[in-house]
């Protein structure tokens, strides 16, 4: 970095801390979210169960992350599916004395509020409606019109798309338009032909995006042939279509376009000379390993964590083991992912994503600690 300008090959991993400026919710609050919109949706629209309220409170009890929350609603919604029901996992959770046609009717319901949240309720949730609520990205997007930025981000939310779109700055997202058999129109495609030399944003959505859908259609196709990006042209899609996104602890996947994106993120880190991670609680295993193999092979290499509730001191988390239909390991610290690194630099950025977007622009006084393991 000379002065506030980052030098080199800069790639940027954005988390959901980096969209909160947007509106867009974070955390532990989806929980109540959701609750509150079913309970207060539920006499004008009859898709919405009480039942379903029922669910979720008891799930709360259970765990207060909403993302495990949502591994439980995911393992019981692909057992109703594939009619291979464990009801020694399901009592484990739920008091429910199961029996016929009322088994039957509780993981109809549990299928639906899956579907609902998934498909429904995030992709309303997490769209941004308002281009003044990303007004913060302007500067940090408007980079891509004399550079090629890559962007990698665990988000599934729009919030880069539409800014790129707003000040006219190109993107790919891997996606490319071409004819399908099945639609009998011109479809948008994942190929992953990104930008590669030219100007513009190269945006890496590594966890999905809610603008994807795949098709109900061709299913005996491969499944890079089934996504497409939604735009306003296939808005009659919607009704044939299921949402791409991963949510729950389990977000490393070899379907789809899932793997290509993550074996994107490792070759790019291999000639990366600075790594921008923000917004991110470092929860996502399979997230922290590839940073910690970056960080172990990788020399000369700055790493900037750019989080204005980043711990101080050298006190480590332990690892936490999630056990039973979560079980994932996970850190929720940082300097478990830093603490063996001999050959870079680490340098923590106690700032809002936003804050350290206008002070990088703007060449004001950037406050950074050095961390040492």
């Amino acid at each position: 970095m000379r002065g506030n300008k980052l030098e080199g090959k800069t790639i940027y991993i954005l988390a959901a801390g980096a969209s909160v400026k947007a509106g867009l919710p974070v955390g532990n609050g989806l929980f109540d979210e959701v609750i509150n919109y079913i309970r207060t949706n539920l006499a004008t629209n009859t898709f919405l169960k009480p039942e379903w309220i029922d669910y979720l409170e008891i799930l709360k009890r259970h765990t207060n992350d909403f993302e495990r929350a949502i591994s439980v609603l995911e393992l019981l919604a692909s057992q109703w599916k594939s009619k291979m029901i464990d009801l020694h996992f399901f009592s484990q959770i739920f008091s429910f004395k199961l029996d016929g046609q009322n088994m039957h009717k509780i993981y109809k319901n549990i299928y639906a509020l899956y579907w609902y949240i998934v498909g429904d309720w995030i992709n309303t949730r997490f769209k941004v409606m308002n281009v003044g609520k990303i007004e913060y990205l302007s500067e940090f997007v408007k980079g891509g019109l004399t550079d090629c930025l890559d962007i990698f981000t665990l988000n599934y939310d729009d919030t880069i798309e539409l800014a790129a779109s707003h000040y006219k700055v190109k993107y790919s997202t891997g996606f490319e338009e071409h004819y399908s058999k099945a639609t009998k129109s011109n479809m948008m495609f994942y190929t992953g032909n990104f930008l590669v030399d030219s100007c513009g944003i190269n945006l890496y959505k590594l966890h999905g995006s809610i603008q994807w859908s795949a098709s109900a259609f061709s299913t005996d196709q491969l499944y890079s042939d089934v996504f497409y990006e939604k735009t306003p042209s296939y808005s009659n899609m919607q009704s044939y279509a299921f949402p791409i996104i991963i949510l729950g602890k389990n977000k490393l996947r070899a379907d789809a376009c899932y793997l290509d994106l993550f074996i994107r993120l490792k070759e790019k880190l291999k000639y990366a000379t600075e790594i921008v991670i923000a917004g991110y609680s470092f929860q996502d295993h399979h997230i922290n390993m590839i940073l910690k193999e970056a960080c172990v092979k990788k020399t000369g290499c700055t790493f900037y964590v750019v989080d204005p509730y980043a711990p101080e001191g050298r006190q480590l988390l332990k690892p936490q083991l999630i056990a039973g239909a979560y079980s994932q390991p996970g850190s929720l610290d940082y300097r478990n992912i830093f603490q063996h690194n001999r050959n870079n630099e680490v340098l923590v950025a106690k700032y809002k994503f936003e804050d350290f977007l206008h002070i990088c622009a703007t060449g004001g006084k950037l406050e950074v600690t050095k961390f040492s393991g």
